[in-house]
């Protein structure tokens, strides 16, 4: 630094632009808290002796360099981002824009302040971290303790991860500054959040109401925390959330669009009824229970189980709005609907890890005449095998269940048809899809559940079974339509 004193017996600081400026995150004041604005000890005159009416207004800063400060920050010996500050009368500027957010500091106009003692003085210069430019495959960690304020914006390629210990006590709010004209014509920093690299958050609760968000961030996780934000959350690539984190709305009266290429949950709860989903791939339940609330609209669905872990097992609330070319049931996973609006186009039961997949269909209202209800044509099934289970659910056994198409709907399907309180009546045409061989469909008939024969049939795999979610025993196979004046040994009626 070259200090100098000019005839009106003000100090002038100015520095030599060249040097590397360095700040090590383990040895200094926390990146977090210098966003909101901190008094540094910016140089100290020994041996000095002036007026006795000098002060902070006296002292100046260089106008570019109390816009553009910048030094590089170090994480565990990297260079790991750039920080850009704003010194000085800047900062001064800055507080006073900012004064109902940001603690107000007491110092001149020049934002230096300055303590005499017996010859010497020391001075401080009122600093605010405005901006992280992170380092390309570089991952800046910042520390959340308690409950804190992240006033930065956030540039570069690099990523970011926000780690606590605790997201009941570590909450911190990501929020907007007011800049005013601070920053007009800087080659340096440009006030918009728009770095690209990845986003953690670990033990923490986020409650995000920078307008910039997360700027173009290209993944996000989840790890035992909390998200709240308004309006959107877009992610370039993949969002990843654990089964103790959460996604909802930043206030009760509004509502989050969570976009990104895939997501998985393994918490079927985690996303909050304010929230909607909209993704280019799939979204995927991983070892997942619960309700899901959400609306959702995705290419395709996929119910699964992680590496050692549970089979999914996931209810589409009634409410919910699911839009999905395909949807995957696998390795054991259960999904319960309400009615086949939920699961229009493809559905598809894949392998089972020596558990029965399984997709329970809830009727929802009449849907033909004379009290019927169907699955419609909309909707298509196939399994790789035949340890796969659509439980067709009426509300009461008064309803009557049809299959309105049986060939295209079933015709790569080869699990069962597990029918519960309602009835269904195996006409001729229907008892094709019951009679392939190998490749039959299986019908089985659960509590409350009544199959009628009126003809002679042929049903390769025919069982009574517990109902799955009470343990309820099978219901009734009722033979009393049949007229069997012509049956005999040859031609039996079942």
């Amino acid at each position: 630094a070259y200090v100098s004193i000019n005839n009106d017996k003000n100090l002038k600081i100015d520095f030599d632009y060249n040097r590397q400026r360095r700040f090590d995150v383990e040895k200094g004041l926390s990146l977090i808290s210098q966003t909101g604005g901190f008094s540094q000890k910016f140089l100290t005159l020994t041996d000095f002796s002036c007026f006795t009416e000098f002060s902070g207004a006296n002292v100046s800063i260089d106008d570019s360099l109390g816009r553009d400060f910048v030094q590089n920050i170090y994480q565990n010996n990297s260079n790991v981002a750039q920080g850009i500050y704003i010194l000085g009368e800047g900062a001064y500027k800055l507080q006073n824009l900012n004064k109902d957010i940001l603690d107000t500091r007491t110092v001149e106009s020049t934002g230096v302040s300055v303590a005499l003692s017996a010859g010497q003085a020391n001075v401080e210069v009122l600093s605010t971290l405005v901006g992280l430019s992170l380092q390309s495959q570089e991952e800046l960690s910042l520390e959340v303790y308690g409950q804190r304020s992240f006033y930065a914006k956030l540039l570069g390629k690099g990523s970011v991860s926000y780690q606590g210990l605790d997201k009941s006590e570590d909450k911190l709010t990501i929020t907007d500054l007011d800049y005013g004209d601070l920053f007009q014509g800087s080659t340096t920093f440009f006030p918009h959040t728009d770095y690209v690299g990845s986003t953690t958050f670990e033990n923490v609760t986020a409650l995000i109401q920078s307008s910039s968000g997360l700027g173009g961030t290209s993944s996000l996780e989840l790890i035992n925390s909390d998200v709240r934000k308004d309006d959107s959350i877009l992610v370039q690539g993949d969002i990843r959330i654990d089964e103790n984190s959460t996604i909802a709305s930043l206030h009760e009266t509004k509502s989050v669009e969570l976009q990104g290429q895939n997501i998985f949950v393994h918490n079927a709860e985690s996303l909050d009824d304010s929230v909607s989903v909209n993704v280019s791939g799939d979204f995927r339940f991983v070892s997942a229970t619960g309700t899901n609330q959400v609306d959702i609209d995705a290419k395709t669905i996929v119910l699964t189980r992680a590496e050692n872990g549970d089979a999914s097992k996931v209810i589409y609330d009634q409410n919910a709005e699911i839009f999905a070319d395909s949807t995957i049931i696998e390795g054991g996973s259960s999904l319960a609907v309400h009615g086949t609006d939920q699961i229009k186009g493809l559905v598809s039961f894949g392998n089972t890890q020596d558990q029965y997949n399984s997709l329970t269909i809830k009727q929802t209202q009449p849907t033909g005449e004379q009290d019927q209800w169907s699955l419609g044509t909309e909707t298509t099934f196939s399994s790789t095998d035949n340890k796969s289970i659509i439980v067709v659910e009426g509300l009461s056994p008064h309803y009557q269940f049809t299959l309105e198409d049986y060939e295209e709907q079933w015709k790569n399907y080869q699990g069962w048809i597990h029918v519960t309180n309602s009835r269904f009546t195996v006409e001729n045409s229907a008892s094709s899809i019951f009679n392939r061989n190998e490749n039959s469909v299986g019908l089985s008939v659960g509590h409350g559940g009544i199959i009628h024969i009126t003809d002679k049939t042929t049903i390769d795999r025919l069982a009574w079974a517990n109902d799955i979610s009470s343990g309820e025993v099978g219901g009734i196979l009722d033979l009393t339509h049949f007229e069997p004046e012509n049956s005999d040994t040859q031609n039996p009626v079942l």
